[in-house]
């Protein structure tokens, strides 16, 4: 590592990766780097409440052989500070003298890596299956908080307009009412970036208790979500510490949405381009 914007992202990135006394630390480090690099191994070892021996296979874990070395990377913070380079800004190296097109360039690139990074991991038999299964599905519904349910209702509105019959769902009172009434023929979809959501959780338990089919559509294959859903479908990410829910995140969720109608509308053009005619003619 040669940097503490790229330590730090490497380490937010990859927490599901980590084992329960990991995911510990990370969190801790994550929210007091600027402690950690003036503390001890014991110390660290107890404010995030794990052995000292956790604090080392952690640290190994991210290519540190002790943990000194790993202090050392989180302290060229200071260096970076030296050439105008503010880490809590983004994750991308944004300068405090980039001007309006600097950052703008640095977003599209940034976005570019992102949308590059949910291609990667993509299988397309996967995807023809989920498609093959939302075609023959009697109902499909979308669940999402927050940012997530920017996503949930845009999946709702391009599915409905091609003639499935889709909902969305971000309140958590309707989200619990609608899960326990889904059937074996319908579909509950989960777009939760983390994939830690409680209300996404407790209305993904209450659809599977139903038999419905679930899907996740998250950045976190080792989250919660990821682990209870039938299938699962992986998004970028570059979340940045000041920027929380990135346009990344909601872009990347966006582009596997607009993956799976692109290829329902494959399947049937004619029949597609006829619903959408029609859902058209009745807003004019």
């Amino acid at each position: 590592m040669t940097s503490t914007t790229s330590l730090l992202k490497e380490i937010q990135k990859n927490q599901e990766t980590f084992t329960k006394s990991g995911r510990k630390i990370a969190e801790y480090i994550l929210m007091h780097s600027d402690d950690v690099v003036t503390i001890s191994i014991s110390d660290l070892a107890l404010k995030a409440t794990v052995g000292e021996a956790s604090v080392t296979r952690f640290c190994r874990q991210l290519g540190f052989h002790r943990f000194q070395d790993f202090k050392t990377a989180l302290a060229v913070d200071a260096t970076q500070q030296e050439y105008g380079i503010d880490p809590n800004l983004g994750s991308f190296e944004l300068s405090t003298t980039d001007d309006v097109i600097d950052v703008a360039s640095k977003l599209k690139n940034n976005l570019n890596t992102i949308l590059n990074d949910t291609i990667s991991p993509i299988k397309p038999n996967e995807i023809k299956l989920l498609v093959d299964k939302i075609t023959r599905c009697r109902d499909i519904c979308f669940f999402g908080i927050g940012s997530s349910g920017i996503a949930a209702n845009y999946a709702y509105t391009k599915l409905m307009r091609i003639g499935l019959k889709a909902e969305s769902l971000h309140n958590n009172h309707m989200m619990y009412i609608r899960a326990s009434l889904l059937k074996k023929e319908d579909i509950a979809f989960f777009i939760s970036h983390k994939g830690e959501s409680q209300e996404i959780i407790k209305s993904l338990s209450l659809a599977k208790k139903e038999g419905a089919i679930t899907i996740a559509l998250t950045h976190c294959h080792q989250s919660t979500v990821a682990q209870m859903a039938d299938h699962v479908l992986i998004t970028g990410d570059d979340q940045t510490f000041i920027q929380g829910d990135s346009i990344g995140t909601v872009m990347s969720q966006l582009f596997m949405i607009d993956l799976i109608y692109t290829l329902l509308i494959q399947r049937e053009p004619q029949k597609a381009q006829d619903i959408k005619m029609k859902t058209i003619k009745a807003l004019g």
